[in-house]
């Protein structure tokens, strides 16, 4: 059956390079990589609203064993590095009293922030050796990789701005992932590889068949890699696509788009696709 594939996200691709850009957080609870153990600990709330400006919340412990919080805010340098004051604050409204404005009470020193990618980096804490940090996951939303999709992928450092438009059907397997790209033009590509977490999303490395005409490339690229592939709660797939000829540099990267969908019941000719329902997409709501 021949699908027309849809470009989500057309009108925001503009004629001009996109940038490869730095590593800026993704809001949400980090935790401690080496502190984890099930039991209750510290952590961090990093909060960034799409722009370069963080307000950390560190949750932890004082000497005597009773708990606190600090907090530091400021703007991203070479939008991978944060350094402020980290500053404890006194006088607030307790649970259960009247309202009140709390008040700093000390500065306890300088915090530093380095992330390597969105969701990883490492943390500097007063009196405290580096160490590494993770934003914290506590669903599994890989099911959600196990649809179909209607994508498309656009060139990181493609000036053209072209887009490429495909059937992406996704298959979580007992050894990873695979993946079957199709056209309506009958290009036909097929993919196997691991499947990793990163951070709150997914990466896998693998072999792809030969997919020159859809790349427009001269070479076969076998090598490929997802990079922070995901789906969000309204069904939206997005990721990066890496791929080159021998696993190493040059590589010829692709942002990827995406709704997943699909078909209920029996496909005939003619049958309009759904889009994915949340129960579908592993939230509990109502049958599809």
């Amino acid at each position: 059956m021949r699908i027309t594939c849809h470009a989500l996200l057309a009108a925001a691709v503009s004629w001009f390079a996109i940038p490869a850009l730095a590593a800026l957080p993704e809001a949400g609870y980090w935790s401690f990589d080496g502190e984890l153990n099930g039991k209750p600990g510290r952590g961090l709330q990093i909060e960034r609203q799409g722009g370069e400006t963080v307000i950390l919340s560190y949750y932890g412990y004082r000497p005597d064993g009773s708990a606190t919080f600090y907090q530091a805010s400021g703007k991203m340098a070479k939008q991978e590095i944060f350094t402020a004051d980290l500053v404890e604050y006194k006088n607030g409204p307790a649970l259960g009293g009247s309202i009140q404005s709390g008040e700093i009470s000390q500065a306890v020193g300088t915090v530093t922030l380095k992330f390597d990618t969105s969701q990883s980096g490492t943390i500097s804490l007063p009196g405290e050796p580096q160490k590494a940090i993770s934003r914290y996951v506590y669903e599994d939303t890989k099911q959600r990789l196990h649809n179909q999709f209607s994508v498309s992928f656009f060139g990181i450092s493609n000036h053209s701005g072209f887009i490429h438009s495909a059937k992406l059907i996704l298959s979580l397997t007992s050894d990873g992932l695979s993946a079957e790209l199709s056209t309506p033009d009958g290009i036909h590509c097929e993919y196997k590889g691991d499947l990793q977490r990163e951070g709150s999303g997914f990466a896998s490395e693998g072999q792809i068949s030969p997919c020159n005409d859809f790349f427009n490339i001269s070479k076969p690229l076998t090598n490929a890699r997802f990079m922070n592939l995901k789906v969000s709660d309204d069904g939206v797939l997005s990721g990066i696509y890496r791929s080159s000829d021998d696993g190493s540099a040059p590589f010829v990267d692709y942002h990827v788009f995406g709704r997943c969908f699909y078909f209920p019941g029996a496909v005939i000719l003619g049958t309009p696709p759904k889009l994915c329902s949340p129960k579908r997409l592993g939230l509990e709501d109502t049958a599809e």
